[in-house]
């Protein structure tokens, strides 16, 4: 099933849990190993492959997985100062 804005995901092995902001085609899972670093809470993470990006709001031992590999921690983007 693609993964679609809003839908909830959970892991089934380490109730790690993650709503997607922007869908794609792949499939999210939840690695079986640990995460290094760990998966934070608050974060987005992002998918190479098919785009798709979630929103951690429970965390787990695993790391973010879909397309078969690891989902990239996103970085803030840069606004520019007021000054």
């Amino acid at each position: 099933m693609p993964n679609q804005a809003g839908r909830r995901v959970r892991c089934r092995t380490c109730n790690s849990e993650a709503i997607i902001t922007k869908g794609g085609t792949g499939e999210i899972t939840c690695s079986d190993v640990a995460a290094d670093p760990p998966m934070l809470v608050g974060k987005r993470y992002r998918c190479e492959a098919c785009a798709t990006e979630a929103l951690v709001i429970r965390v787990g031992l695993g790391e973010p997985v879909c397309c078969d590999a690891p989902m990239t921690l996103s970085k803030p983007k840069e606004t520019k100062s007021a000054d």
